[in-house]
């Protein structure tokens, strides 16, 4: 029997572990729940909030002064597949690396890179989540969602989904669709379809598994990524240390060539020695423009790696991400504006928060 329930703590559903109650909650688990859901807002003219795996997002202290619905759509299906390729649609509900692990255990290629990203297969298409050179667009061919404003189910295409570089049409119209599944045509491969050459100053793939040598099984490529991601400490699973955040707090879109080179001047000029240290710490763009890491610039700041201000602070692996360890939302965004602060003032370039602000004072 489907319910909606009445102040329900949020701080169970985040990775940070904070949040206070949302006023109204609820889990459905097929389109009429979904409606109905929507009808029970628009009657009671309140706001909804749509969670996923909690897993990017930092919720208030006060919580979500409306309903927060959290799809229950699970499982992966098989619609059609053959020896070349696969193609299984998947519930909005389900975690996104579970479906990485039944994708590699059926080789089936093409997201393998993307293992170990706490988070569910709704919260990826919306954010169109990416890591080392994989996105969970590429081989997306169709999403199904709720039209929230109309009351009417609608199919997207990819074209339609208009994915772009952490984007989505589903993110820049937030809270006018509900996904709620999604089909995918992935190739058959028990290999890597293509070599992955990601490297910064701690990891090299190109050595890990290097060009002389045959491609990489599936297996092997999402146990490096898992065994990257563990040394990083964000990973969520048995086995390995993993800390109260949301992953990676900021992120930084590409500057142009004249910034960049007033960025590299500045960090030469406060310490050469660990600018060279923390090599490569930006990739050139095809359009022009350079991608810098934004960790780096923190490291360049007092908010380095192991930074603590009383009960919250930053992880001692990776310096963008934000660390509860027994406060409050408020204390948690508190230091992450001093961060952005920070950098703005070093460095003049805005980090744009990657985790989203639920409950919060517009």
């Amino acid at each position: 029997m489907f319910q909606i329930e009445e102040n329900v703590s949020l701080a169970q559903f985040t990775t940070f572990g904070v949040g206070g109650p949302a006023r109204y909650f609820c889990e459905p688990k097929n389109r009429e729940d979904v409606t109905y859901a929507y009808t029970f807002a628009k009657e009671k003219r309140i706001p909804v909030f749509i969670l996923g795996a909690g897993s990017n997002l930092l919720v208030s202290d006060d919580g979500y002064a409306g309903l927060v619905i959290k799809p229950a759509f699970a499982g992966v299906s098989i619609r059609e597949e053959n020896d070349a390729a696969v193609s299984v649609y998947i519930g909005a509900g389900e975690m996104w690396d579970r479906f990485v692990s039944w994708a590699v255990e059926h080789n089936c290629a093409g997201i393998e890179c993307l293992s170990g990203i706490p988070g569910t297969v709704g919260g990826f298409i919306f954010e169109n989540a990416g890591a080392y050179r994989q996105n969970c667009s590429d081989y997306i061919v169709t999403i199904d969602a709720f039209d929230t404003k109309e009351g009417t189910w609608r199919t997207f295409s990819k074209d339609e989904s208009d994915f772009s570089y952490h984007m989505s049409f589903f993110k820049k119209n937030a809270g006018h669709y509900c996904i709620v599944g999604a089909r995918l045509d992935l190739p058959r491969s028990g290999t890597v379809r293509t070599r992955c050459m990601y490297k910064d100053n701690k990891f090299d793939f190109s050595k890990l598994f290097p060009e002389t040598e045959p491609m990489p099984s599936l297996v092997e490529m999402r146990e490096a990524i898992l065994r990257v991601r563990g040394d990083k400490g964000m990973l969520i699973m048995d086995g390995f240390e993993s800390f109260k955040s949301a992953g990676s707090f900021f992120g930084l879109p590409p500057v142009s060539r004249e910034k960049f080179l007033e960025i590299e001047q500045t960090v030469n000029t406060i310490d050469k020695k660990k600018t060279l240290e923390l090599s490569p710490w930006y990739w050139e763009q095809n359009d022009g423009t350079i991608k810098i890491a934004p960790a780096f610039l923190l490291e360049f700041t007092e908010f380095v790696k192991g930074y603590r201000r009383g009960n919250v602070g930053i992880s001692p692996k990776h310096s963008l991400a934000v660390i509860n360890y027994g406060g409050t939302a408020y204390e948690i965004k508190n230091l992450a504006e001093n961060m952005q602060a920070k950098v703005f003032e070093l460095f003049g370039v805005h980090l744009v928060p990657e985790v989203t602000y639920v409950g919060f004072p517009a």
